[in-house]
């Protein structure tokens, strides 16, 4: 069995080698290996430098990217990797050093093609925002959005080939719609009949949220509405319902959050929602 993280990564120099320093301490048997792909987004070449200095103890594949997007820079790196299973790993965030142990205990077969696991608070054992559920459970396309986070997800890459789904590349960081990339991404294998299940007890590490400015929060907020606005054309009664529920939780944050003080946030969130939701056409 192998394991291949994909890394996109762009101009994060500076705090890369702790995800590195983790991938290099992952406990490695005869029967599960690993490799690591960096695409590098960046403009110079101080990533390339860290990456060199991890050449004796990972086996890497580095690319460097000729354009930016992280949904284009995992595309590169699904085309590439080689392993039996993916995962998605973020600049900042680390693994624990029996991650391939872990992982022995799915077969990422008809029933966990996806194993979604949970995100803590480095060296604690309290769950972070991003996944916040205790208990193990199917992944459906109801409940995905509050079960996964990219870079908390492992995928028989075999499933990935066979339905041949790829990044939306104009969802995703350095795109025009900068979040949702990843729920869009499973979303498409659930619709296919690719199955998943969230264990808490896989662990990944990343530091807690913090709150977000109001331009970040703009951001993020037209690849929700872009996200919502592919969503509607589905036929699938769950997706219509999550596209529902989530323009009544928009419209909820409004008032909410005028009486917290945090009136702008909401409204910004708002706007670019709207904008997301707009701007976004399918072609596929």
């Amino acid at each position: 069995m192998k394991l291949s993280i994909i890394l996109a990564t762009c101009n994060r120099s500076d705090i890369i080698h702790f995800m590195l320093d983790s991938i290099s301490k992952i406990e490695i048997s005869n029967d599960f290996i690993l490799e690591l792909l960096v695409i590098d987004q960046s403009f110079d070449d101080k990533t390339f430098n860290v990456i060199q200095s991890y050449a004796n103890s990972l086996d890497i594949l580095y690319i460097h990217a000729l354009r930016r997007g992280l949904s284009h820079s995992r595309n590169i790196g699904l085309l590439l990797a080689t392993g039996d299973i993916v995962c998605f790993g973020d600049d900042d965030c680390t693994y624990p050093t029996n991650l391939l142990e872990s992982l022995k205990k799915y077969s990422f077969s008809t029933q966990d093609s996806i194993v979604g696991g949970g995100v803590y608070i480095p060296g604690t054992a309290t769950l972070t925002k991003y996944t916040r559920k205790s208990e193990c459970t199917s992944i459906n396309q109801l409940n995905m959005a509050k079960l996964i986070t990219s870079i908390s997800i492992f995928i028989n890459k075999n499933s990935i080939d066979e339905v041949g789904v790829t990044f939306d590349e104009r969802l995703g960081l350095g795109a025009e719609f900068s979040s949702c990339e990843e729920l869009d991404f499973v979303y498409r294998l659930l619709s296919s009949g690719v199955k998943g299940i969230y264990d808490p007890s896989l662990a990944v590490f990343h530091a807690e949220p913090e709150g977000y400015s109001e331009e970040k929060t703009f951001s993020y907020a037209k690849g929700h509405g872009a996200y919502c606005r592919k969503l509607l054309s589905s036929s699938n009664f769950s997706a219509l319902q999550y596209v529902f529920l989530k323009f009544m939780k928009t419209l909820a944050k409004i008032p909410l959050q005028l009486i917290s003080g945090h009136q702008y946030h909401a409204m910004k969130y708002f706007k670019g929602f709207l904008y997301g939701f707009r701007r976004y056409k399918r072609n596929d």
